[in-house]
């Protein structure tokens, strides 16, 4: 008798090396939007939650949060506003931040007691299901406080040019704790673009000029380095300055920059290049191990970058691309994937990754409206349908679209 021919199918299915890659698990958008309002100039992500930013050029902005269950995918869970924001604000266009319970949102742009662009953050605490207003945080001083934030349990890091202003919750309230200026003076850049893992954080300083002092030069005469802080139990101080091994004038090393415990990524242009850093323990100092390409078609603006575990993903908006790389058990970086959706636009501006998942914003499509791609960066290739198993239910995806 002949076997039917599903049987076979199904045994090659689930005897197939469960190899990863990467898988798109849903494009979300909001519920509600309009055009120029720009959704995913901003994203962050933490487990099964995501927050978006939707900066909305005519109005104050606003942010969506979205969670993730088996049953029915991503769903809109919250839209909120700012509480006191005012037309103009641009309300998230700077960055958002989760984790766990607690949420937060910045905007360089908010005015102030009379103090325009003086910039504030507000934090948003989860409680019996519902995001709600914790505080807001105003700056130190007035002037383009909150260019980028991060949040590292309750830790809240807030970014402007030239300084880094770190927050904790002491119960009550958050409360400054330190604040780390720009090593030297001039035009660095410094934490042009910052991040964060457990008590080490990486700030990228892509207009530093300290190889490239010939005048003559002038947009050229920048080369970047990226400044990596280690927390030492009471402190935050200065470990390395870290820099390429083909340095050069005209790098902007330093644009984008991401840590994953003893990994950082950073990236530079012409040519457009990915650096990974591994920290050695034994010499007590960061190694460059790998130069990661952007691949033939990449463009010379590669904007975002993330890393977690053996996982990275550059974005690159002028080629609405994500180059996703895996590190190997050898130790080396290959290629992964190049994503690049159909009709997205300005794709790849903002990328984040946790726990196996990448969200990337794509936030120029359908007119501006925007839109952002969640991707499982593991999945089984026989994972058809990406919800990270392989069962029944890739099967009968694959019978209907079997052809003989």
């Amino acid at each position: 008798m002949r076997r039917p021919q599903w049987t076979w199918m199904a045994g090659i299915m689930l005897a197939a090396p469960a190899a990863a890659q990467p898988c798109l698990e849903q494009r979300i958008t909001p519920e509600s939007t309009f055009s120029f309002g720009y959704f995913s100039e901003t994203v962050a992500i933490d487990g099964d939650r995501v927050i978006v930013g939707q900066p909305t050029l005519a109005a104050t902005g606003s942010a969506f949060l979205f969670d993730y269950s088996p049953q029915t995918g991503w769903t809109q869970a919250q839209h909120v506003v700012a509480p006191d924001g005012v037309l103009g604000d641009v309300w998230c266009l700077d960055g958002v931040a989760i984790e766990g319970d607690l949420a937060a949102i910045v905007s360089e742009q908010h005015d102030h007691e009379g103090h325009p662009w003086s910039g504030a953050v507000w934090t948003l605490r989860r409680v019996d299901g519902e995001w709600t207003f914790e505080q807001e945080i105003l700056p130190p001083e007035p002037s383009g406080f909150g260019k980028r934030l991060l949040i590292d349990g309750e830790r809240v890091v807030v970014i402007k040019i030239g300084r880094i202003y770190f927050y904790e919750h002491d119960g009550r309230s958050w409360t400054l704790r330190q604040t780390i200026p720009q090593p030297y003076p001039g035009d660095l850049g410094f934490a042009h673009t910052v991040s964060l893992d457990g008590d080490v954080l990486v700030a990228g300083a892509p207009t530093d000029g300290t190889m490239c002092d010939d005048p003559r030069l002038g947009e050229y005469g920048v080369s970047g380095l990226a400044f990596v802080y280690r927390h030492n139990g009471v402190e935050w101080v200065q470990e390395r300055a870290l820099a390429p091994s083909d340095f050069g004038c005209g790098r902007r090393f330093g644009r984008a920059v991401s840590v994953s415990g003893d990994t950082i990524i950073a990236t530079a242009q012409g040519p457009v290049a990915t650096y990974v850093f591994e920290y050695d323990s034994g010499a007590s100092q960061w190694v460059e191990t790998a130069i990661l390409p952007a691949g033939p078609e990449s463009g010379s603006r590669p904007l975002a970058s993330a890393v977690e575990g053996d996982w990275a993903v550059i974005g690159d908006d002028s080629d609405d691309e994500a180059h996703v790389f895996q590190r190997q058990p050898d130790g080396s970086w290959e290629l992964a994937d190049l994503l690049h959706p159909p009709g997205a636009l300005w794709f790849g501006r903002a990328v984040a990754i946790d726990q196996g998942r990448a969200i990337i914003g794509a936030m120029g499509e359908e007119g501006g409206h925007g839109a952002a791609y969640i991707y499982r960066l593991d999945a089984p290739a026989a994972d058809l349908n990406c919800d990270g198993v392989v069962n029944g239910i890739d099967l009968g995806i694959l019978l209907a679209n079997w052809t003989l």
